[in-house]
C-alpha cells in the first residue's frame, strides 16, 4: 500500500536538510507497498519525468536552441 503523503517544503537553495525530508518522504509514502507497487510507482513516475524531458526539449528546439550549443559557462549553474 502506498500511503498518500503530502510532499515536503523544499527550500530554494535545496539544502542537504532538504534531501533528508524528501527521503523520509519517500521512506514514509512507500514503507508498506509490495514490490509490485513498487515497480509500478517508479514506473508511472519515470513516464512523468520522460514526458517532462519531452516538453522542454520540444520547447527549446521550438526557440532554435540545440542542446549542443550549451557551454558550461552560458549554464545558470556555474
Amino acid at each position: 500500500m502506498i500511503h498518500d503523503i503530502p510532499k515536503p517544503d523544499i527550500s530554494p537553495d535545496f539544502t542537504i536538510e532538504d534531501i533528508h525530508k524528501i527521503r523520509i518522504w519517500e521512506y514514509e509514502r512507500l514503507k508498506d507497498a509490495t514490490r509490485e507497487e513498487r515497480i509500478e510507482d517508479v514506473g508511472k513516475r519515470a513516464a512523468e519525468a520522460f514526458a517532462q524531458i519531452e516538453v522542454l526539449r520540444v520547447s527549446a528546439h521550438a526557440v532554435n536552441i540545440s542542446s549542443t550549443n550549451i557551454t558550461c559557462k552560458e549554464s545558470k549553474f556555474v
